[in-house]
């Protein structure tokens, strides 16, 4: 027990200096804008890449980040699947879409978990689940159908008072991982709730990165969650990849 809250209290120790190195690091960022047309150009395409490549990622889906670009750019993979290809450019599509919508402020609402999702799948409306599985990989069961727009409303409504959080990173971890609890979709919950995550930090001016967990950890990480309500080594995760993009973009508009 004591070891417990030992490396518990190293963990968010840690957390706060990465944290507090993000903010400065985004501070050297913003006094460098506007970057140059070539630094910007390359930002972008990154934004999309690796956006895409990490949603890809904890479907279980190994495509590498060029043959994202690839499609992106307008070209077709012969080793990867039609579906792949269309939910390559339907995340495109997500990705302009909550690209404007931080651009003009949106909190993040149902009405934008509905959109994400509608994008995504090509439904013309929401569709949530109407069983009550068990997600194995998770080890978690939901919450009955009949409790999904409850659930969801006590989330968003939870969401509007954390908005003016001292941490709005923490934040998203957190929503990401109630939005999962819920599980409100009949498919893509992981892919919507990630979309998300990357929302609530991109409207506070941070940039989409690569989320460098593993599909296993990622996993287990949500697994951890359901049974014990932690969130610190997720966390932790969430704010050493965005750190680490940080620095990708620091070197770049060094050099553009």
């Amino acid at each position: 027990m004591v070891e417990s809250q030992v490396t518990g209290r190293l963990c968010a120790m840690e957390n706060l200096q990465l944290y507090r190195e993000i903010k400065k690091k985004n501070l050297i960022l913003n006094n460098r804008k506007p970057f140059s047309r070539e630094a910007a150009g390359i930002i972008s395409e990154l934004d999309f890449t690796e956006w895409i490549y990490s949603v890809f990622k904890f479907r279980g889906e190994s495509l590498s980040l060029f043959q994202i670009g690839e499609i992106l750019k307008g070209e077709i993979s012969y080793n990867l699947s039609l579906s792949q290809h269309v939910l390559i450019n339907n995340l495109k599509d997500v990705i302009s879409y909550l690209k404007e919508a931080a651009s003009f402020g949106n909190e993040g609402d149902l009405r934008l978990s509905n959109k994400i999702f509608q994008v995504l799948t090509g439904h013309q409306e929401s569709r949530f689940r109407n069983d009550n599985p068990v997600i194995v990989e998770l080890s978690h069961n939901p919450p009955h159908p009949q409790n999904i727009k409850e659930q969801l409303a006590i989330l968003f409504n939870w969401l509007i008072t954390q908005n003016k959080a001292d941490n709005p990173i923490e934040t998203a971890c957190l929503f990401h991982h109630r939005f999962i609890e819920i599980y409100p979709y009949e498919e893509e919950n992981e892919s919507v709730a990630l979309c998300l995550l990357y929302y609530l930090i991109m409207k506070e001016g941070y940039p989409p990165f690569e989320i460098l967990i593993t599909e296993n950890e990622y996993n287990n990480m949500l697994s951890s969650y359901f049974k014990e309500g932690s969130i610190e080594s997720f966390y932790n995760r969430i704010l050493k990849s965005l750190l680490a993009r940080l620095e990708i973009i620091i070197s770049l508009t060094e050099r553009y």
